[in-house]
């Protein structure tokens, strides 16, 4: 089990940051500053933001699906009493939904990821490749403005 949580955690650390260097729009978990200022340095064709745009808004619905999934095993959780007899039995259950639950929102994210990767010509993938490489992302780094500066291609301030 401890193998599992390791290897999805890796995963989703991998596949997480890439999507938001990769997507393109609003604000949100998805997009926002590090997402228009990728999307602005590889220079996306109209076209291809649209494409980012529509995958995002395909993808959604099955992310809050999960997202909502998540909350409920979470206060499931909270409310359980350890002084139950099927404590531990009911603990257990819980935690094996959330495993597959957390593997379920990993295999989302690495799909919209080739998905967007795919609609980016060779050039823009290279690029792409190299600024993730080359900046590795940081909890929270695209709220905060960055903390290795602007993407490849971007002005600095």
């Amino acid at each position: 089990m401890k193998k599992v949580w390791t290897t999805v955690a890796v995963g989703c650390m991998l596949l997480g940051g890439t999507s938001l260097a990769l997507a393109s729009g609003g604000p949100g978990h998805h997009g926002g500053k590090c997402g228009d200022q990728m999307a602005t340095a590889l220079n996306l064709s109209d076209a291809q933001q649209q494409q980012m745009k529509q995958l995002r808004r395909d993808g959604r619905p099955e992310m809050m699906r999960l997202h909502d999934a998540m909350e409920d095993n979470r206060d499931a959780m909270h409310k359980l009493d350890p002084s139950a007899k099927d404590y531990q039995q009911q603990a257990n259950r819980l935690t094996s939904e959330k495993g597959k639950l957390v593997e379920q929102i990993g295999k989302h994210r690495a799909a919209q990821h080739a998905a967007k990767f795919a609609i980016l010509t060779p050039e823009q993938q290279a690029k792409a490749s190299k600024w993730r490489k080359d900046h590795p992302k940081k909890k929270g780094e695209c709220r905060k403005g960055g903390r290795h500066g602007p993407p490849m291609g971007m002005p600095k301030e």
